[in-house]
C-alpha cells in the first residue's frame, strides 16, 4: 500500500500543475499514469491570459516565457484563397484585468517538462505505466488501485482527460456533443513562413455550406523555435487510418501556399475530435454520497474524489483542498 495526502490520475497540464499547486501548500502527492512517459505528439499549445495566474502561483512563469514565444502579432483571420487579413486582435486585447501579460505559445511536452522539474524539489513522484482501474472509499481514505498497486489518499483528483476513468468510475455525466470533423494536427518546420506575413497564430477560414467541403486550419507557432502547427479539418467519414493515410503536405500546401521543400520538414502529426461537453453536476446519488459542482469541476465530497475537465477549474480546484473547503465527510 502506497499512502499519500493526494493522489492525482493524469500526468498532463492539469494533473502536474495541480501536484505543483497543492505541494507548495505542502501536501505529500503522487501522480499517476497509463503513458510510458510525457507524450509529444501534438496537443495543447496555447495558454491565454486567463491562466497564466496558475503559473505564475505555481512558481513556473517566468520559466515557460523564457522556454515559450510570448505573443507579439496577435490572432489574424485569414482567408484560405490568398492568405489576406480580415480580422485580427492585438495580443494584448485579452488579457486578464489584473494581469497583462499576453498569451504564450509552448507545446503542451515542453510546458510539462518544466512542472517536472519543479515537482522534483517537493519530491513528488510521477509514476508512468500505472493504470486506473477502480476505487473506493473506506471511512475518510479513499482507496484506488492501479496495476494491481493500491493507492491510499484523503483525496483523489480525476486529470485523466476528456474519457476520464475517474469521471466514469463515478457515474459523473459530461454531457455535450462531438462535432461531425476531425482535426489532423502536423507540426512542420519552414524557415520562410514568416516571409508570408503571418501572425504568430491565425484561423485560415473557407465559407462554404457544408463543413465536408472547407479548408479551413489553425496555423500558429509551437513556441520561440522553428516548429509551427497546422490544425486542419476533416469531416469525420474518414477512419483514423484513412486520415493518416490522406496526404498531409498536399493539404499544407493548400493552406500555406508557396511551401518549397515543406514534404521532407515534416515533424509529427495526430488526430484529434472536437467537443462540446460539460459536467453538469447531475451525479447519481448514491447512499451517503454528496454532490457538489464548482465552477465546472465535478467532486464527490462523500467519496472525496474530484473530476478536474480543464486547466480554470485546477485553479479553484487547488486552492478550495489547500484551504480545508473539501473536508471529509461534508
Amino acid at each position: 500500500m502506497t499512502e499519500c495526502d493526494i493522489l492525482i490520475i493524469g500526468a498532463g497540464p492539469v494533473g502536474t500543475l495541480s501536484a505543483l499547486l497543492l505541494a507548495k501548500q505542502g501536501r505529500r502527492v503522487i501522480i499517476i499514469d497509463r503513458e510510458p512517459a510525457i507524450i509529444n505528439s501534438p496537443r495543447a499549445i496555447v495558454y491565454l491570459p486567463q491562466s497564466l495566474g496558475s503559473l505564475k502561483a505555481a512558481g513556473i512563469l517566468d520559466d515557460v516565457c523564457a522556454a515559450g514565444l510570448v505573443m507579439k502579432t496577435g490572432v489574424g483571420w485569414r482567408h484560405v484563397s490568398d492568405h489576406k487579413l480580415v480580422a485580427h486582435i492585438d495580443p494584448f486585447a485579452l488579457h486578464a484585468d489584473d494581469n497583462p501579460q499576453p498569451a504564450i505559445l509552448l507545446g503542451q511536452h515542453l510546458l510539462i517538462n518544466i512542472i517536472a522539474k519543479h515537482l522534483q524539489n517537493y519530491g513528488v513522484e510521477i509514476r508512468y505505466n500505472h493504470t486506473f482501474q477502480n476505487l473506493r472509499q473506506e471511512n475518510n481514505k479513499v482507496i484506488v488501485m492501479a496495476n494491481d498497486t493500491e493507492f491510499t489518499s484523503s483525496f483523489v483528483i480525476g486529470a485523466d482527460g476528456s474519457r476520464s476513468a475517474v469521471r466514469k468510475a463515478l457515474g459523473i455525466e459530461f454531457e455535450g456533443f462531438t462535432h461531425p470533423l476531425n482535426f489532423m494536427a502536423v507540426n512542420f518546420r519552414y524557415a520562410k513562413i514568416k516571409t508570408t506575413g503571418f501572425n504568430e497564430a491565425q484561423f485560415i477560414m473557407d465559407p462554404q455550406e457544408k463543413v465536408e467541403d472547407a479548408n479551413f486550419a489553425v496555423i500558429l507557432q509551437t513556441g520561440s523555435g522553428d516548429v509551427w502547427r497546422c490544425a486542419y479539418g476533416d469531416a469525420d467519414k474518414f477512419s483514423d487510418e484513412e486520415l493518416k493515410a490522406l496526404p498531409h503536405t498536399t493539404r499544407l500546401h493548400g493552406l500555406v501556399q508557396s511551401l518549397s521543400g515543406l514534404a521532407s520538414s515534416y515533424a509529427r502529426r495526430d488526430i484529434y475530435g472536437e467537443q462540446q461537453r460539460y459536467n453538469s453536476g447531475k451525479l447519481s446519488q448514491q447512499r451517503e454520497q454528496q454532490a457538489r459542482n464548482a465552477d465546472g469541476s465535478n467532486d464527490h465530497t462523500g467519496r472525496n474524489a474530484i473530476a478536474v475537465t480543464g486547466q480554470n477549474d485546477n485553479d479553484d480546484l487547488y486552492r478550495k483542498i489547500a484551504q480545508g473547503e473539501y473536508t471529509h465527510g461534508k
